[in-house]
């Protein structure tokens, strides 16, 4: 599971990147790892949806936020992950030494 949450955290990031500069209306592109991992990605002008080949979990950048879905014990969870990476900014930034800081 750890390794499932890893690469969706990495295609998350990907996807943020992906729905900056998006330009087209609508559309979907598949992306294949080496590993031969299979990534979706379905896009209009007001949101993106990546969802890996056989998961059922998915994320999801909409009206500037990034969210998360994921499927556990039977029930779909809702993650908001802009939130939870501002938190990890702040926490990054109390605790971090002044050099890589400033």
């Amino acid at each position: 599971m750890n390794q499932t949450l890893s690469r969706i955290a990495l295609a998350t990031l990907g996807m943020a990147l992906t729905a900056a500069t998006l330009n087209a209306t609508a559309g979907t592109a598949t992306v294949r790892s080496s590993e031969g991992d299979e990534i979706t990605y379905e896009y209009s002008r007001s949101a993106v949806r990546m969802g890996m080949d056989g998961e059922k979990a998915y994320s999801l950048v909409r009206d500037g936020k990034m969210y998360c879905v994921m499927f556990v014990n039977g029930e779909y969870m809702l993650i908001d992950a802009s939130s939870m990476m501002q938190g990890f900014s702040s926490l990054i930034q109390d605790y971090a030494p002044d050099e890589l800081t400033a």
